[in-house]
């Protein structure tokens, strides 16, 4: 799965622990509640990001996070809560109104778990947004992230691989799609908006840092 990520918290790697028919279920619960086997089947982007106005997706199908079984809900202030599934600038796209994070109590598993149900569904790319704290960067920057450092402790791939979604050691040389980055520059570059490249630093939160830790990230090579 292909991936672009600008801003950026957390991981966005599949959580392990779940059984493929889980993960079956939930793509059979969302195909019958779409109506719509045939669109879901053609090539998607799962876009996790800041799509506030559903009127942006064309012929779009909304579902509360609360109505689909055993999944994740939002707590933070300004996340929605809810999934979206149409025509985004002429591609299908499933795009996610906020997200559950590890500091809200989630395991990994959970918060990592619509990856996977995406990537069943058959997600081919992944685009993510957020807001960070910057430190090599001022405030209003606006970062592709190129690689990352994580500080969390934790790795969604711990226990059993299922080789369905991918190697029991996966390549991070390139876990940033370096496709991706390039359109992103480009397309950047074309609307007149500065667009740095970065390292981001992933920590569990939910404090801020403390001065002393954001001078030992920014030695560790960490800009956001």
């Amino acid at each position: 799965m292909n991936i672009l990520f600008i801003g950026g918290t957390g991981i966005i790697s599949s959580a392990i622990t779940k059984q493929i028919s889980e993960h079956t279920d939930h793509k059979l619960y969302l195909i019958n509640r779409g109506n719509r086997r045939d669109r879901i089947s053609d090539k998607v982007i799962h876009i996790e990001a800041d799509i506030n106005n559903e009127a942006e997706v064309e012929d779009a199908i909304i579902i509360d996070y609360a109505d689909i079984p055993n999944w994740g809900q939002s707590t933070v202030v300004g996340h929605a809560g809810k999934l979206v599934y149409g025509t985004l600038a002429g591609r299908k796209v499933l795009a996610l109104q906020g997200r559950f994070h590890f500091y809200e109590g989630n395991p990994l598993e959970v918060v990592t778990f619509p990856v996977r149900v995406m990537k069943a569904l058959g997600c081919e790319g992944v685009l993510v947004t957020n807001a960070a704290g910057g430190i090599g960067f001022g405030p209003g920057t606006l970062m592709a992230i190129t690689d990352h450092i994580n500080m969390t402790g934790q790795n969604p791939l711990i226990g059993e691989n299922l080789d369905e979604f991918g190697p029991r050691f996966p390549d991070m040389s390139k876990a940033y799609t370096p496709a991706y980055l390039e359109i992103a520059h480009k397309v950047a570059d074309k609307l007149g908006i500065k667009l740095d490249d970065g390292v981001y630093i992933g920590v569990t939160g939910p404090s801020y840092e403390t001065p002393a830790e954001i001078r030992a990230y920014k030695t560790l090579g960490a800009d956001a």
